[in-house]
């Protein structure tokens, strides 16, 4: 009986651990699109950051890679921590206000910056 409750504990944790580190997968909504972009970001992830984007800001970094590379790099070593204020939602639209820290190399710190995100057929999209 141990033994078993052992196993199980082996298999079942690292998945625990593993599912609280996905990030905000949870529900989609503007604030989880503004935070999913800096996920991308701290994970040096090229790909989850451009589907984070609408479809027209997506176009001006696959029209322009290299500004999708030096943006990459300064974000380098960053690890963001993004605390929603407030979200003002009209139909497709939302205006998320929220506030920025990222702990590394640069380490920024600003507040009450402004994001407008768009609901795509895909979801809420970070956009301009």
């Amino acid at each position: 009986m141990r033994q078993s409750f052992v196993i199980l504990l082996a298999l079942f944790t690292p998945s625990l651990i593993l599912s609280s580190c996905v990030g905000p997968q949870d529900k989609d909504t503007p604030a989880n699109a503004v935070v999913r972009s800096y996920v991308a970001l701290t994970n040096q992830d090229s790909i989850g950051y451009l589907q984070s984007l609408t479809r027209d800001k997506r176009g001006v970094y696959e029209a322009l890679p290299a500004a999708a590379h030096a943006l990459l790099q300064q974000w380098k070593g960053e690890h963001a921590d993004v605390k929603v204020l407030s979200i003002q939602k009209r139909n497709d639209v939302a205006t998320v206000v929220y506030n920025l820290r990222a702990s590394g190399p640069n380490q920024i710190k600003s507040d009450s910056l402004i994001a407008t995100v768009y609901l795509e057929g895909e979801g809420w999209k970070l956009g301009y």
